[in-house]
Formats: C-alpha cells, structure tokens, sequence
C-alpha cells in the first residue's frame, strides 16, 4: 500500500493549499490506503480522517 499512499499524498500535494489541511474518508482498501499515508507522511497535510475498514 506504500504506492497508494504516495499516490494520496501527491493529489494532496496538488490540491491542498501550503498551510492548510484535508479531511480525508477511506471505506475498505480506502481506510488502509489512509492508514498507510498517516504511517509515511503523518499529519502534515491531513486534518481528519474517517475510516471505514
């Protein structure tokens, strides 16, 4: 799940102003993708996150 994350943190990176945050909602291969992205990158760009797994 490494690639997704990174997948996640790049569309991050490209929609989410410098300074602010995203809420964030993964149900199933979702909510891991998400978990993997807070294990990689924490919580630089990701204020909440709903997970569904």
């Amino acid at each position: 799940m490494t690639a997704q994350a990174e997948d996640l943190e790049a569309v991050l990176r490209a929609v989410v102003p410098d300074g602010a945050k995203a809420a964030v909602l993964g149900s199933s291969l979702g909510g891991g993708i998400i978990r993997a992205h807070a294990q990689h990158f924490g919580d630089e760009r990701v204020a909440a996150a709903v997970l569904d797994v």
